[in-house]
Formats: structure tokens, C-alpha cells, sequence
């Protein structure tokens, strides 16, 4: 038996949100030690984020903040009877200070293995392992299998060019990036996530995750993957384009396990697409009603609208379903041609009255300065937030588009040298488009400057909820005893409450110090 230690670095953020953000916990951190256990391995879990929450760092010379504990802290809690160090990547966001982790590591530990995965290793695990010299082998896509595989082959001294979905610098700095290991085959044969070290009552006593309300909410995921390659997206270079969906009992009984261990009162659905097959979410939700286990589910992270008809958004708002986010992109037809997003946006809206109808509270996401796009594209999406809003949509999350490494955008950016792959071009890249660092947000789209990008979100969000109160004017009141009772469930909520604790309560959350990054 080995031992494995896990780390989740702290998240990375702009200064701007520091009285929004809230932080989630790490799901697939979690999937991947109950991997490891089961394997037979000891596991130590080190979530940076979760052990600090509200504790936050300016790096300096920026105006981005490390939420959560250090780099040298995290080092503390590593044991010394470690025999693999795992650094975890997901979020391009994350990478500037996570490479500083990885580092930190290797100086504390030099003879210890480090191996990273995540989706922004998956989607640039060259950059990843030239820019940070001490990592031993980067995982790949869907990490359950081949973290085990990996760590068992470091453990023994294999050679790794036999171990599928891995990536590696040879002694003499050749790069290698071995088979892609395929998808595991069976969802339902993986086991639950680990919360058992993992700091999961920090999150659930404060009621922080996706979902904007108060509770204990808890991450989960019904299936995984997306069959779908939207230009925007990294996911099918993460997951490939195979969607695959558990089986609806097993879900359940995660679920009512859940309620048991931790009295959560909630269930947030991480899925990229959950809903594809409408047999499958009708079984789910009718066995949600039979087993009447009490509780409210959302689906934050953006769903499709062909399989949500009108019988079925009465059965999610029957079982428990609260929250539905949308996820069209846009809303023009020509823009979403032009990324591959498989949207009919006549569909879409019709799913939306159905659920308004039911009781159900709807968001869409949407972005702005997509390259090619045009004003009178941006015009028709501001048509689309008017219907929207007409229809009863409660909530909007407006972007602008960032192409992150491993979307065919970014690759395609690459390729008109709109984007310097250079080691410390990159780096400037990540600090002034990932993390919106450079004095505001860029727009890819030639026809759109960066200033009019921000008075084009700045202005959508105005006339969303202007809209949305124009219509129906109880909502402004509802609003208002909202905020007066601290209990957010919007953006525009959230973002007053926010703003006033900041200002009339005194309770803005401190800077506690600024700290260095390593430069590449």
C-alpha cells in the first residue's frame, strides 16, 4: 500500500468578484481517491480552496487573488511518508499559481514523484510540462484508471511509454504523449467520490457551490461527457465526444447516502450536458417521486433544451428540480453556426415557458466578442434576452469569450498567430485574457473593440433585468426583501448583496497578503 496525496490548489480569481465568489467543491479530486482507495492505496486529500475559503492574496503586480491556503502551506500538510504527490488542474484560471504549487512541491520534496492532470493539463499538457519541469507524467482525459495505472507503474519503476492516456518529458526533454486510454465503460462501476478526508463540511456549513441560495448543497454527477464540439469548448479533447449516463437508481441511492451522511438539502448536478435522452430524465425524476426523499436539485452548469418538453419539466419541477441553466451561447442563429452549438433558439425558448411554467427558476449563459461575430448578431442575442425575459427567465450570466487552450477556437487562433504560442507570450496571454488582467476584457470578434465588449455585457445585463422587472414589477419587490433578508438566488442579487455588505456592513472580505508568482 502506497501513499497518495491529493492536492486541490487554491483558485485563482479577478479582485473584481472577491464579494461574489463562492467556492465549489472538487468532484473529480474526490472521484479520484476513491479510485486510488479502492485500489488498495492510502489517500491524503489536501484541498487548498476548502482550507480556506475566505482567505484570500493578492499577487502582486496584478489585480488577481489566490482564494484559499499557499503554496507553502500546502507544502506543510504534505506528509513526509508521501510516495506520490497528485496536483490537480482544471481551470485555465488556475494555472499561474498551480504551476507555483507544483514548485513549491519539488522544492520541499525533490524526490518525490509529482504527477498533474485535469481539464486544462488534458488541453495543453506539452505547454504544461515544458513551463514546469518537475513533473514526472501529466494524466489525460478521465483520470480513475489511469491515475491508479501511473501511480502503481512510478511506484515499481515501470517504463510509462506502456500506460495509455499519459504525457511525459524523457531525460533528454523529448515529449511524449502515449495512446489515448478509452473511456471507462461502465459509469456505474466507478465509485462514489471520497468525501471522507476532504474538507466537504467547510463548503456545506457556509452553503457555498454553483447554486445561488442558502442550504447545503452537494456536488454530484448523473452522467458524463458530451456528445457535442461546440469550437468554444475543451470537452471533447477532455472527454471526447462519448456520453454516457449512470443508472438512475444508483444516482438516487448517491443521493439519499448523502442525506444520511451529511443532511444535505440539496443536490447541485456538476454534468456537462446532463440532459440528452428524455427516458432516461423521466425515469430519474418518476423515481425521485417514488422514493420522495425530500430534497431540491439544480443543474447549474448549462443544459440543452431538446429532450426538456413540457411533460418533462413538470416532472423535474415534481421531483425536486429548482434551478435550470440554459446554455445557448448566443442568440443568433449565425453565431451559433459559426461555433457548432446545436441549438434551435425557437426550441429553446419554447422550453423555457414550459419551464417558467411549471415553477422552475431559469438562467441562460451567454457570450459576446466570439470571433466573426457581429453587431447585428450581438443585436439579435439582445433580442433573444427579451424574449427571455418576457417569457419569465429569472437570471442571466453574460461572458465574454475567452478562448481556452484545447477549444478549436483556440487552436484555430493559434494557427492565425493571433495567439503567440511562445513559453512567456503565453504566460501574458493566460494574465491578460484567462484571468482578465489587462486593464479589461478582449474581444476576438473584428467587429467589436474591448470597450465596446464591456459596455456591450455591462449594457445586456441592464436590459435583461429591466426588462425582466418592466414585465413583471413584483419581481423588483421580491428583489429588494431578498437582499434585506441576505438571501440571494440571482446574479443581480448576489451582486447587491454583495456590494452592500462590502459598503454599508463593513464585512468586505480582506486581502490578508501579496504574494509573489514565479515567473517562467
Amino acid at each position: 500500500m502506497a501513499t497518495i496525496v491529493l492536492a486541490r490548489p487554491p483558485a485563482v480569481l479577478p479582485e473584481m468578484v472577491i464579494q461574489t465568489s463562492q467556492g465549489t467543491p472538487a468532484l473529480g479530486t474526490a472521484y479520484l481517491s476513491s479510485s486510488l482507495k479502492k485500489a488498495g492505496h492510502k489517500v491524503i486529500v489536501i484541498d487548498a480552496l476548502g482550507e480556506g475559503l475566505d482567505k484570500f492574496s493578492r499577487i502582486k503586480n496584478t489585480r488577481l487573488l489566490v482564494n484559499g491556503i499557499t503554496a507553502t502551506e500546502i507544502v506543510d500538510r504534505i506528509p513526509l511518508e508521501a510516495d506520490v504527490i497528485a496536483v490537480a488542474c482544471m481551470f485555465s484560471s488556475d494555472w499561474i499559481y498551480t504551476r507555483q504549487v507544483i514548485n513549491k512541491i519539488h522544492e520541499a520534496f525533490p524526490n518525490k514523484p509529482i504527477i498533474t492532470g485535469g481539464e486544462h493539463i488534458t488541453a495543453d499538457p506539452e505547454y504544461s510540462l515544458r513551463s514546469v519541469s518537475r513533473i514526472t507524467a501529466c494524466v489525460l482525459g478521465e483520470g480513475e484508471t489511469t491515475v491508479v495505472e501511473l501511480c502503481e507503474a512510478i511506484l515499481k519503476q515501470q517504463p510509462l511509454h506502456t500506460i495509455k492516456g499519459i504525457a511525459f518529458l524523457d531525460g533528454d526533454r523529448t515529449y511524449n504523449k502515449t495512446a489515448p486510454r478509452p473511456r471507462i465503460g461502465s459509469v456505474d462501476d466507478i465509485p462514489w467520490p471520497d468525501w471522507d478526508n476532504y474538507p466537504i463540511e467547510k463548503y456545506l456549513d457556509q452553503g457555498f457551490g454553483f447554486n445561488i441560495a442558502r442550504g447545503r448543497p452537494m456536488p454530484m454527477l448523473a452522467s458524463r461527457g458530451c456528445p457535442y464540439q461546440c469550437t468554444f469548448c475543451s470537452s471533447p479533447l477532455m472527454w471526447t465526444t462519448e456520453w454516457t449516463a449512470r443508472d438512475q437508481t444508483d444516482v438516487v441511492n448517491e443521493m439519499k447516502y448523502y442525506i444520511d451522511k451529511y443532511n444535505i438539502d440539496h443536490v447541485e448536478f456538476y454534468d456537462l450536458t446532463s440532459i440528452i435522452k428524455k427516458e432516461w430524465i423521466v425515469n430519474f425524476t418518476k423515481l425521485l417521486i417514488k422514493e420522495n426523499i425530500n430534497i431540491t436539485w439544480s443543474l447549474p452548469s448549462g443544459t440543452r433544451s431538446e429532450a426538456l418538453d413540457e411533460e418533462v419539466l413538470a416532472l423535474l419541477k415534481k421531483s425536486g428540480c429548482n434551478k435550470l441553466t440554459y446554455a445557448p451561447e448566443a442568440g443568433s442563429a449565425t453565431t451559433l453556426k459559426r461555433i457548432k452549438k446545436k441549438v434551435k433558439l425557437p426550441r429553446m425558448l419554447k422550453s423555457i415557458r414550459w419551464a417558467t411554467k411549471a415553477g422552475i427558476r431559469v438562467k441562460a449563459n451567454l457570450m459576446f466578442g466570439i470571433p466573426g461575430q457581429t453587431k447585428y448578431e450581438i443585436f439579435e442575442t439582445f433580442g433573444f434576452l427579451a424574449k427571455t425575459a418576457w417569457l419569465g427567465m429569472r437570471d442571466v450570466s453574460l461572458f465574454g469569450f475567452v478562448p481556452y487552450p484545447g477549444s478549436e477556437l483556440f487552436f484555430k487562433l493559434l494557427e492565425d498567430q493571433k495567439i503567440n504560442d511562445s513559453i512567456d507570450e503565453y504566460e501574458k496571454f493566460l494574465l491578460g485574457n484567462i484571468y482578465g488582467d489587462s486593464g479589461g476584457m478582449k474581444s476576438w470578434s473584428e467587429h467589436l473593440s474591448d470597450s465596446g465588449l464591456k459596455a456591450t455585457i455591462y449594457t445586456a445585463f441592464f436590459w435583461f433585468y429591466g426588462l425582466s422587472f418592466l414585465f413583471r414589477p413584483h419581481r423588483l419587490f421580491s428583489t429588494i426583501w431578498r437582499i434585506i433578508r441576505s438571501n440571494p438566488i440571482t446574479t443581480l442579487d448576489l451582486l447587491i448583496d454583495g456590494t452592500i455588505k462590502n459598503i454599508i456592513r463593513g464585512r468586505k472580505r480582506k486581502i490578508e497578503k501579496t504574494i509573489e508568482i514565479q515567473r517562467i
